[in-house]
């Protein structure tokens, strides 16, 4: 599956395979209520999988074609919106053909125009695990900035995929992405090697006045959203002892105006030890603040309004690492280590002798056959 040339070369006649890379992107989910800078939208979501195929790296185009209808189908987005596709586009001659009959076919025919694809693997390579999620970021840039970035790499057009057909048109050059009435859409595939297809569909942010109106409409006083809320977290061991703390801070907060309400909201959420049970509540006037803490306080459940409650997970919990077998390998990698590291060699020894037993041929010998490549295309050596 690894290229020779040292590049990923998506969609073209000579992509023989992709280029490992290493990065990641760190993403932060928030509410459209919330009016911090927005970035991008996200509209819909869905993931599958290939079932039963010929071979658990062999792609499957017609569940990729079922994926796509069913995100595109529930988020009634319109095809002509879809500003370009961000394709998992490998660069291999077995998947990439099936990506692009999957897209041609759910996308690329209904449209009144060519729908542009391409890979940010042919920039970067391809990432693996945090590959869907560096193209993500690309498809985001992209409508932030008004221009799609090429895909490069593509000189010849993989004679598999008929493109004039599906009506797909490879991104080779910058291409501007013109802002008008109507919202710009971006869809990003991402495909997993045991069959796991997944597929999110992002669009611009909503304009700022927008998420005015949307956070004053959500049934409370405009006068309690409105402006900068002073968020107050308070904690404690138990329900019950939240609840006295509750009404403690309500009896506190009689003196304190406005202006010290924000002190006192920073004392509590970084100078107090956080414990279990967790209280935040909300407002932009101390007033505000007073009536949920007394309403909690005294399990008011009717005027439980402006503030969140729950238990937070410990800071204990145990790790789990999964390690999943499929590495960077190559035939003989054992070779070094088992001449040169003697705690290796006597490890590797001891193995040997009880292996030998059970399966009746020497992981030794094995390791140090002239034929070892070709004795690891059996599932039984490998």
């Amino acid at each position: 599956m690894l290229s020779s040339y040292g590049q990923c070369r998506p969609f073209d006649k000579r992509a023989q395979g992709y280029v490992r890379s290493e990065g990641g992107v760190v993403l932060v989910l928030q509410r459209d209520t919330k009016a911090h800078r927005s970035h991008a939208r996200v509209i819909a979501t869905g993931s599958n999988s290939d079932g039963r195929t010929n071979g658990v790296s062999l792609p499957s185009a017609e569940y990729q074609a079922r994926l796509l209808e069913q995100v595109y189908g529930g988020a009634q987005v319109s095809l002509d919106d879809v500003a370009f596709i961000e394709a998992h586009g490998t660069g291999t001659r077995v998947g990439d053909p099936a990506e692009a009959l999957a897209l041609g076919r759910v996308l690329g025919i209904g449209r009144s125009s060519p729908l542009p694809i391409g890979s940010v693997k042919s920039n970067i390579g391809h990432l693996e695990p945090a590959s869907g999620i560096a193209g993500l970021l690309k498809a985001m840039l992209a409508l932030e900035h008004d221009e799609l970035p090429s895909s490069l790499h593509f000189d010849t057009p993989n004679p598999d995929i008929d493109f004039a057909g599906l009506n797909l048109e490879v991104n080779t050059k910058p291409r501007p992405l013109p802002r008008g009435r109507r919202a710009r859409f971006a869809g990003v595939s991402n495909f997993g090697f045991g069959g796991t297809n997944a597929h999110v569909i992002i669009s611009d942010p909503l304009p700022s006045k927008t998420v005015s109106k949307r956070r004053a409409s959500k049934g409370r006083k405009k006068s309690k959203r409105a402006g900068s809320d002073v968020y107050l977290m308070l904690s404690a061991q138990s329900s019950r002892a939240l609840q006295s703390l509750a009404a403690q801070y309500d009896e506190h907060l009689k003196s304190c105006g406005n202006k010290e309400l924000a002190a006192v909201a920073n004392a509590t959420a970084y100078q107090r030890q956080k414990m279990s049970q967790r209280l935040v509540v909300y407002g932009k006037k101390t007033q505000d603040i007073r009536d949920s803490l007394a309403a909690f306080g005294k399990n008011n459940e009717d005027r439980l309004t402006n503030l969140v409650s729950g238990v937070a997970l410990s800071g204990d919990l145990k790790t789990a690492l999964v390690y999943s077998g499929n590495g960077s390998q190559w035939a003989g990698m054992g070779r070094a280590a088992f001449a040169f590291n003697k705690r290796f060699t006597k490890v590797f020894t001891r193995v040997d002798k009880r292996f030998s037993k059970i399966a009746n041929w020497s992981l030794i010998e094995v390791l140090h056959a002239d034929n070892l490549a070709e004795q690891l295309k059996s599932t039984r050596i490998a």
